[in-house]
């Protein structure tokens, strides 16, 4: 079985990181006993390093290099925090079952 890497991309100050581990772990704990999943946490300091990650914004969380956001289209990278629309509502984190999925 081929190990996942999940990347967990934020800025230092960002308020909603520990939100976006928490969705991680229950996504991850979620998965099939044995599986190889690998999380990183990649901390994203400067406009330059934004835009050489990609980065939409704090936090964002990738499986295998990709958003776990369905469909995602930004262009907008940089040092801000990110939202998520979720059911008509706007969270300050991407929901578990959207790294679930990614998995």
């Amino acid at each position: 079985m081929k190990c996942r890497v999940v990347e967990i991309l934020f800025t230092e100050r960002c308020p909603h990181v520990r939100e976006a581990i928490d969705h991680v772990r229950v996504a991850t704990e979620a998965r099939a006993p044995g599986a190889e999943i690998e999380v990183r946490m990649v901390l994203v300091a400067t406009m330059g390093e934004a835009r050489e990650l990609e980065f939409l914004g704090s936090p964002t969380v990738r499986v295998d290099g990709r958003d776990v956001e369905p469909d995602v289209r930004s262009t907008m990278f940089g040092l801000h925090g990110r939202g998520y629309f979720v059911d008509g509502r706007v969270e300050r984190a991407p929901p578990s079952d959207w790294i679930v999925q990614a998995l």
